[in-house]
């Protein structure tokens, strides 16, 4: 009997496990078809998971239901860009309603490896967008045939990440390894909450300051949560930065009306001075494992009232440090006596109000005293400031209380005495008398140098002294490597430009004997073709005069001695004023700006006055002569110039050629060439011995600019007593095309007779019948490259004159000097057509450049706009390193 009734319970028992087994079978679709409308009607996003599943075993009695590999991706502006994802969401539903096909009861939620990037910007025409705003308009959601509610008792985050920037304000929040246990539990309309929650680094930057930065968190909470008026209690909590801990207490309430409504207190007493130290960044604070730190730290505050967007809670914070003192290991001395007493509260509901009081701060360094004290009110508004500042500090001792690192030598003794009373307001409106700022930055025989520096910093005296219009700033034998420097000048509008962003203003004199530019700029970094250049802006709040006066002054292998003159900055451009000096065998005087307002290519301008430069130094050490005049590789001499030029500069400051324009006179009182190409291929062309030491002789010419080209006006060359008249043009590419007329007397004809007499012949104007002329002339085009010239007759005369071979025609022979120039009229004709054939096929070609290249800029445009948002996310992933999807 009992043998039958154990078979019968093996039996029933065998049937419950089949039956539970086969519900994931029978319900999986259906959950997930569930779930699938219910995400459809939540989020404006595109939501994909490789795979799903449903299990009774991992939560008995309920149903357990999975996703793989979660994405939430964005539409619209955002189309492509991954708002989150998550290696797998476990959903916990109670079995019983999922099998009675009634409402579907969430009761517990699982996240493994979330990870969120979130951002707000701005677009072109002024609107701002989230790449979280996903959730439909209420009045859209449509709940009627809603058949899922989430009462959750189990929350968990296991590993997770968390980014959100605010590009408009500059807000940025970072998690990571972030995890988190809540358990909920109910009891009417209120549910009793208890979570963990941990996350190994922290950080948090408010667009001006960074508050935190890679803390560990570690919090404890425990929250009363009254559901029906949105009213949550904070019971017992601790929040744990790094050492530090923190108790909060009070509520927070949201009622229908929008607004926020609090009132919490939260203390960190009886807290050693240490743990307090832990929030400084690791790179301001070294070693902090081995620091030996002693003092109490105390904080305290209360936060109370409305939040809305025109009022704030009353808020008063506390913060105590007493007798703290500090000192790292392996170093003698100890910072000593950090005594602080802040406060920072406001009695009303305007922001505005918020005054700051730290009646006196101290403490002792290598036994010198340092001391501060502030008092501020409407620090939101227009303040007003009460601060004082005062203290000394032998330099040379700084390394026996704080490492630096690579540091070789320090020395110097500095002193520092500040005071400044008034509006901000009286400041910005110049209303100095109104003002009271006075005091004092000296530093005596100051030595630096370390591994942060490029070479050792040497001044004999530097001070600032302080007032309200101004600082004057004197810098008394600086030597930096082999540079030296004497500075005088003053700095005005400090404070507005500290606070309020207002224009600083100034003027600086600097005396030297020697400036080494290639030391003081440094080797020049190489980048790769995938690092680009980005241009340096000049600054919009600055106004300021400066004036140099140099012995010497080094550069690029260059030598410029007596250099001198002026620099502005004002408006966003930088400006040259009559900068003198001697190089390159002569002397230069040049004016010139450098403006990047309103503009992604800074705009330049240059005029220069040089007078005797030596040709090939110049050639050899400016890159912009080398494509201006490419001839230049080839001359021996000296030049002068008024030249004035403007352009468009690209990404590495070089030259925009194709956006450059100018115009200059050129004066060479003597040049000889050497192996000019364009020579040697004249003289095989017209068949004459090659040149003898071609020469300009008193030369002048006018070159200008346009259209990617230089146009170079008539000049003459001289080879003993042949003549050669160039004019034409060369291109930045180095294409050349220049008119040549090359005069040859009669003792130099070689086969350049032979030569003319055969075109001439082709004339129909026979030279055998005329009497031998004194000089021939060939009309020349030089084409193709500078170091590949091509040469072509397109006319020869006698004696330099058009006319020549007419005037010496004889009387019997009018009738075939009028068949000649009739045959030379339509020859001309035919060059005019052809001259005009190629003119407008070049402005065609240009044309469609023209176009090819307007429709190349519309499409890099439209792939800038496309790129968008995926730079704002390369720019987030690139802060995060290692993020990933």
């Amino acid at each position: 009997m009992l043998k039958k009734i154990f078979i019968g319970f093996l039996i029933f028992f065998v049937l419950i496990i089949g039956a539970l087994a086969a519900i994931p079978f029978v319900f999986k679709d259906k959950i997930n078809a569930l779930i699938k409308e219910q995400i459809n009607k939540a989020v404006l996003a595109d939501v994909e998971y490789t795979s799903y599943d449903l299990s009774i075993f991992k939560s008995f009695p309920d149903l357990y239901f999975t996703l793989e590999n979660l994405s939430i991706v964005g539409r619209d502006e955002f189309a492509g860009d991954t708002l989150a994802s998550c290696k797998e969401i476990g959903i916990g539903l109670e079995l019983m309603k999922a099998i009675r096909g009634e409402e579907v009861l969430v009761n517990s939620l699982f996240f493994d490896e979330p990870k969120i990037l979130a951002y707000t910007l701005v677009t072109e025409a002024g609107d701002t967008i989230s790449n979280y705003d996903i959730l439909p308009p209420s009045k859209t959601t449509d709940t009627s045939s809603t058949v899922m509610d989430v009462l959750v008792n189990d929350f968990e985050i296991v590993n997770g990440k968390l980014y959100y920037k605010d590009f408009i304000s500059g807000m940025e929040l970072v998690m990571d390894s972030l995890n988190l246990e809540a358990d909920l539990t109910y009891k009417g309309d209120e549910a009793n909450i208890q979570s963990l929650f941990k996350a190994s680094s922290v950080s948090f930057h408010d667009g001006s300051t960074q508050y935190l930065n890679k803390v560990a968190l570690d919090a404890d909470l425990d929250i009363l949560a009254d559901l029906a008026q949105s009213k949550y209690t904070l019971q017992e909590n601790t929040i744990a930065l790094n050492a530090l801990k923190l108790y909060a207490q009070g509520f927070v309430e949201l009622p229908e009306d929008g607004s926020t409504l609090m009132d919490l207190s939260f203390s960190a007493d009886k807290s050693s001075f240490k743990e307090l130290l832990s929030l400084i960044p690791a790179e301001y604070l070294k070693d902090y494992e081995g620091l030996q730190a002693s003092g109490n730290f105390a904080l305290e505050g209360v936060v109370k009232g409305k939040l809305t967007d025109v009022e704030t809670p009353t808020f008063d914070i506390s913060l105590l440090i007493e007798n703290g003192n500090i000192q790292y290991p392996d170093l003698p001395s100890a910072i000593q006596n950090i005594n602080l007493n802040a406060r920072i509260k406001n009695t009303t509901s305007n922001l505005v109000a918020t005054s700051v009081e730290i009646p006196k701060a101290s403490l002792t360094v290598v036994n010198e005293p340092i001391q501060f004290s502030l008092f501020a009110q409407n620090v939101m508004g227009d303040p007003y400031v009460d601060l004082q500042a005062k203290g000394d500090l032998d330099l040379k001792r700084v390394p026996e209380f704080y490492p630096i690192e690579g540091l070789k030598s320090i020395a110097g003794f500095m002193h520092a005495d500040l005071a400044f009373k008034g509006l901000l307001s009286d400041v910005e409106k110049e209303q100095y008398e109104k003002v009271d700022f006075k005091g004092d930055i000296l530093i005596d025989n100051l030595i630096y140098d370390a591994a942060d520096v490029p070479m050792p910093v040497k001044v004999d005296k530097f001070s600032l002294i302080f007032s309200p219009q101004k600082a004057d700033f004197i810098a008394n034998n600086m030597v930096l490597g082999a540079s030296d420097f004497t500075m005088t000048g003053d700095i005005e509008n400090i404070i507005n430009y500290a606070l309020s962003d207002g224009i600083l203003r100034g003027k600086l004199n600097i005396q030297s004997n020697t400036i080494n530019l290639d030391e003081l700029l440094g080797e020049e970094e190489e980048t790769t073709t995938e690092e680009s250049s980005t241009v340096t802006k000049v600054p919009a709040n600055l106004d300021f005069n400066a004036s140099l006066k140099s012995n010497k002054v080094l550069y690029d292998g260059l030598t410029l001695d007596n250099v001198s003159g002026g620099l502005m900055v004002q408006d966003e451009k930088l400006t040259l004023d009559a900068w003198k000096a001697n190089l390159l065998g002569g002397s230069a005087v040049i004016n010139g700006s450098y403006s990047t307002k309103n503009t992604e290519k800074p705009e330049i301008t240059f005029a220069y006055d040089i007078e005797k430069f030596d040709i090939q130094q110049t050639f050899n050490y400016m890159n912009t002569v080398q494509a201006i005049a490419p001839l230049a590789k080839y001359m021996t001499g000296t030049f002068s110039t008024d030249l004035s030029i403007a352009s468009l500069l690209n990404n590495d400051l070089s030259l925009d050629m194709n956006m450059l324009s100018g115009l200059g006179e050129v004066r060479i009182p003597y040049a000889t060439f050497t192996d000019l190409p364009i020579f040697s291929k004249i003289a095989e062309t017209i068949k004459i011995p090659a040149f003898n030491k071609p020469a300009l002789n008193n030369a002048w010419t006018v070159l200008k600019f346009e259209d990617g080209k230089v146009n170079v006006e008539p000049f003459q060359v001289k080879m003993q007593d042949m003549v050669m008249d160039m004019e034409g043009s060369n291109g930045f590419d180095q294409s050349i095309n220049y008119l040549v007329k090359m005069t040859i007397p009669s003792d130099k004809f070689g086969g350049a007779a032979s030569l003319a007499n055969d075109f001439l012949a082709k004339q129909k104007i026979p030279l055998f019948n005329l009497s031998v002329p004194q000089n021939i002339t060939f009309h020349l085009n030089v084409t193709g490259s500078l170091t590949s010239p091509k040469v072509a007759i397109t006319k020869v005369s006698a004696d330099q004159s058009d006319k020549g071979i007419k005037d010496q025609i004889k009387d019997g022979v009018k009738e075939q000097v009028n068949n000649a120039k009739e045959d030379l009229q339509n020859k001309a004709q035919a060059e005019v057509d052809k001259a005009k054939a190629q003119a407008a096929a070049e402005a065609e070609k240009l044309k469609q450049q023209a176009q090819a290249e307007a429709d190349k800029l519309k499409q890099k445009a439209q792939e800038e706009a496309d790129k968008a948002k995926e730079n704002v996310k390369d720019q987030v992933k690139d802060k995060l390193k290692g993020f990933g999807w």
